[in-house]
């Protein structure tokens, strides 16, 4: 597989779990074991998100691959990545107060989407402003940002689903609660 499909597999898979947890957002039951149980979900899509950007960083180090964007472009990707990063931050605080495990997931995945943003940005950065004559320290850049965003990510995962496997008898109890 090459770096455009890894990406685009990444991307297919983030957008089906967004899909996801926004559908168990609109339904009208609230339901607490199920919002758990998409928590956990999400954790693991998020494991399967990393393999594949696993693959992606390799590629970049080892093969020298990345975006590249014509012009002042790259200006335009940068406002993005930093604006969705901002964002991503403001929201995973925001809504960790709130008691919705599907909205902490739709935020968490809103960020591991920001970094991703920002570490194509770098790449792409990399192949507009850097030369030959410093190959060595993109590909250095490039591995330790890359290593660092996939065990952040791989992170978030193992906290959401050691978060949902808690006490999944207590959020099933008091689901069973609520309906009486």
């Amino acid at each position: 597989m090459n770096y455009d499909h890894r990406m685009g597999l990444y991307y297919i898979i983030l957008s089906v779990t967004r899909f996801l947890l926004l559908h168990q957002v609109r339904k009208d039951e609230h339901d607490s074991a199920e919002e758990y149980r998409q928590y956990r979900f999400c954790g693991f899509l998020l494991f399967a998100l990393n393999a594949a950007l696993v693959g992606v960083v390799y590629q970049v180090v080892n093969q020298d691959m990345g975006y590249q964007y014509p012009g002042i472009l790259i200006y335009v990707v940068a406002t993005y990545a930093f604006l969705c990063l901002a964002i991503a931050i403001i929201n995973v605080i925001k809504y960790n107060k709130l008691d919705s495990s599907v909205l902490s997931a739709v935020k968490a995945i809103s960020l591991a989407k920001a970094l991703v943003a920002i570490f194509a940005l770098q790449t792409a950065m990399f192949a507009s402003f850097g030369g030959n004559e410093s190959l060595h320290l993109q590909r250095i850049m490039n591995g330790v940002f890359g290593g660092c965003l996939c065990f952040a990510i791989f992170c978030i995962a193992v906290y959401m689903v050691a978060e949902a496997n808690k006490n999944p008898k207590h959020h099933r109890t008091e689901a069973a609660r609520e309906r009486i």
